[in-house]
């Protein structure tokens, strides 16, 4: 049996308030022009070429929604060979998930059955 508890998470020192991750869309054969403009961003905590339904894969960490959407508008966007831009925002509340009396922190979602 797992017990699911939402509980907001205090901000530590040096950690960022907003987390997202941005699936960039890049004219064909650009990506990697595209990736090296990229990680050179601040706030651009990593960056990674994929196949599927983005080109590439950034992770952002700001202190604000309105850094991180400045970014993405204003940096992200206006590189030369972007052609578009998905941006989703993490959750800031963290789940307690209680197995057998032990707490784990975890930013997954866990799905469970009896």
């Amino acid at each position: 049996m797992v017990e699911v508890i939402e509980v907001e998470k205090p901000l530590l020192k040096n950690e960022m308030k907003c987390c997202a991750y941005v699936g960039i869309h890049t004219v064909s054969a650009h990506e990697v022009h595209v990736l090296k403009k990229v990680r050179k961003i601040k706030g651009v905590t990593e960056a990674f070429r994929v196949y599927g339904m983005y080109d590439i894969i950034a992770k952002l960490e700001t202190d604000s929604r309105n850094d991180l959407k400045k970014i993405v508008a204003e940096e992200i966007n206006e590189i030369d060979k972007v052609r578009g831009t998905s941006t989703m925002f993490l959750k800031s509340k963290r789940l307690l998930f209680e197995l057998t009396g032990v707490q784990m922190p975890s930013l997954l979602i866990i799905a469970a059955s009896n």
